[in-house]
């Protein structure tokens, strides 16, 4: 699992009901974490009766998590919602959102050697060893 975190610059009071007020960086729609935060900003706009389209920089979307990151150390943004790990990274402040589960697929016609080696990697305790020292993961 990975851990989402909501982040913002290290110079920024945020508080999450000042969240209208926040220049927002967001990932790709229908991406898992796009889809989260669309709801989280839909709660505190209707707490703070106001529409989520009033958020600022909202329409404006990145490719991954860690250009996102980019853009809130860079300044370009106040906020935005990324793996925990990035926000750490970019030395953001950040706070808990929630925990996304991470899966690995493959077709099964597509199964090969290399597969099968990643899925036994996965599985292996090294590497289980890696994921439990990573901040914003878990098995």
């Amino acid at each position: 699992m990975e851990e989402i975190a909501a982040c913002y610059e290290a110079f920024i009071e945020f508080r999450g009901e000042k969240v209208v007020d926040a220049r927002i960086a967001s990932i790709l729609r229908g991406s898992g974490t796009r889809l989260y935060f669309d709801h989280v900003l839909s709660m505190y706009a209707e707490k703070l009766r106001t529409g989520s389209d009033m958020v600022s920089g909202f329409e404006t979307e990145f490719f991954t998590h860690e250009e996102v990151a980019r853009q809130i150390y860079e300044k370009n943004f106040d906020a935005g919602a990324v793996l925990r790990y990035l926000a750490e990274k970019y030395g953001l402040r950040f706070f808990h959102l929630t925990w996304e589960t991470y899966e690995c697929y493959s077709l099964v016609n597509r199964r090969n050697e290399a597969i099968d080696r990643l899925r036994e990697l996965m599985k292996s305790e090294w590497f289980g060893s890696l994921v439990r020292i990573t901040p914003g993961y878990r098995i």
